[in-house]
């Protein structure tokens, strides 16, 4: 009779390890499964924060608190188990009913279990089939509405505006910021130069720090060049007009399914007010833009999506325009290497997509099925829109040792706009500099001397 009371003992004690250890092997899969899911996105903020508290950078990241969880488990499960397989026999029977009903009330549970892994995974059904859903492309583009919410005001010798945009294609407005320097009084006066920042566009073109952020020693430096060739400008009679977005040109609402060729509405609809109600004061002088990096960007899809070479004569595009081609960002491939962003690329432009900046979105993860709508959200898309402009003249300006991703696409823009027909097109690269030309003086000078040369009156 002991025998049997100790054979039993030991197979319920070896039966439930053998149990347990499938189960922590199943849910230990499970985890890396879900793992994969929410570096993939197909969890949401919730599950990623759940998990690891911290933001998606790299899968092995969340492997290794997976892992550690897991052994912890695993050590506080299996290591009883182990010891009752050991115990005396005495310990063992009375161990023993106390495991019984353990795994008993375990069970008492099972449908439970079975439903809500079922809710999990129709939750993630779900959500994909929504992320999934294709992006909003119009046959035609075209520009909303401002509301003058102040000015114009005296700034420090120069006129200020606060605007608000709102367009037609897009969830929410946004506010805008104008700052107009205006030319020399006795200078006969030449036209108006629009000045746009890079990033996404919350900044003013000069660097200005105008409302309490922290501005770096270096940007200081580059702040004063800057300063320089707008004094210039007005000095040769330009009136210079620098715009800033409140939260970015580029941020999308959140959950939306806009893109940057319908976020470009805003700076569209701002440039068109600029020329309707500022430039209105100059009428028959010359209208030009110039932008930094990102703000090349909205130059490019100015002219391609919303028709403003027909106002604008020169577009000065220096270290830009970036995201000639986002698919190619977005998704590796073997005959565009170059142009394949890296992570913090590929967030800022999840952005547009509506998407935090935090590696869950479609470009961050690089979604295949989203190829075709990376490709057509492009600055460039060959077959699609016209890069022919007959009377805008364009000017590239690239720093030599500029090694990032922006001027391979601005080297990508130019070859693929010059092949389209655009005759009045510009490539000069600048030896020494790097992302941010006017930091050297040759190229302070140079995009000077191309908006005295080159912004000219289009007809």
């Amino acid at each position: 009779m002991d025998s049997k009371i100790h054979k039993s003992g030991n197979n319920r004690c070896l039966r439930i390890l053998v149990a347990a250890a499938a189960c922590l092997g199943l849910i230990w899969f499970t985890g890396y499964i879900l793992v994969n899911a929410i570096y993939h996105g197909q969890a949401g903020d919730f599950l990623n924060s759940l998990i690891s508290g911290q933001s998606v950078h790299a899968p092995d990241k969340y492997y290794a608190d997976l892992n550690r969880l897991m052994l912890s488990v695993s050590a506080m499960t299996l290591a009883p188990l182990l010891v009752c397989i050991m115990l005396p026999r005495h310990l063992r029977e009375s161990i023993i009913p106390g495991l019984s009903r353990l795994v008993k009330t375990a069970s008492r549970y099972r449908r439970s279990v079975l439903i809500l892994t079922l809710c999990g995974l129709l939750a993630f059904a779900l959500y994909d089939i929504w992320e999934s859903r294709p992006i909003r492309i119009p046959d035609s583009y075209a520009t909303g509405a401002v509301t003058l919410l102040s000015g114009p005001t005296d700034c420090g010798g120069e006129v200020c505006y606060e605007l608000e945009i709102a367009c037609p294609e897009l969830n929410q407005p946004e506010r805008a910021s104008l700052r107009v320097g205006p030319p020399r009084d006795e200078i006969p006066g030449r036209g108006t130069i629009l000045l746009l920042s890079g990033w996404t566009g919350n900044f003013w073109w000069d660097l200005k720090s105008g409302n309490g952020e922290d501005v770096s020693a270096e940007d200081r430096r580059l702040e004063s060049t800057q300063k320089e060739i707008l004094s210039r400008l007005q000095d040769s009679g330009f009136r210079t007009v620098q715009l800033k977005w409140a939260r970015g040109w580029i941020v999308a609402e959140p959950g939306s399914r806009e893109n940057l060729p319908l976020l470009a509405c805003k700076p569209a609809t701002a440039t068109r007010w600029i020329y309707q109600y500022i430039h209105a004061q100059s009428p028959g002088e010359a209208f030009c833009a110039g932008g930094h990096s990102n703000g090349a960007t909205e130059i490019a899809y100015m002219l391609s999506r919303y028709n403003l070479g027909e106002i604008i004569s020169l577009a000065l595009m220096e270290s830009g325009p970036n995201w000639s081609r986002l698919d190619h960002s977005c998704i590796k491939d073997a005959d565009h290497p170059e142009l394949f962003g890296d992570q913090n690329e590929r967030n800022t432009i999840d952005m547009a997509f509506g998407y935090p900046n935090d590696g869950s979105g479609i470009c961050a993860r690089q979604k295949q099925d989203h190829q075709d709508n990376f490709r057509i959200s492009s600055a460039f898309v060959e077959d699609a829109w016209n890069y022919n402009y007959p009377d805008t003249r364009i000017a590239i300006v690239l720093g030599e040792d500029d090694r990032t991703i922006t001027a391979r696409h601005a080297e990508y823009y130019y070859a693929q706009v010059s092949g389209a027909g655009s005759l009045q097109l510009t490539l000069d690269t600048i030896p020494g500099a790097g992302h941010a030309v006017t930091a050297k003086t040759a190229g302070a000078e140079l995009i000077i001397r191309k908006f005295l040369d080159a912004c000219r009156p289009l007809h």
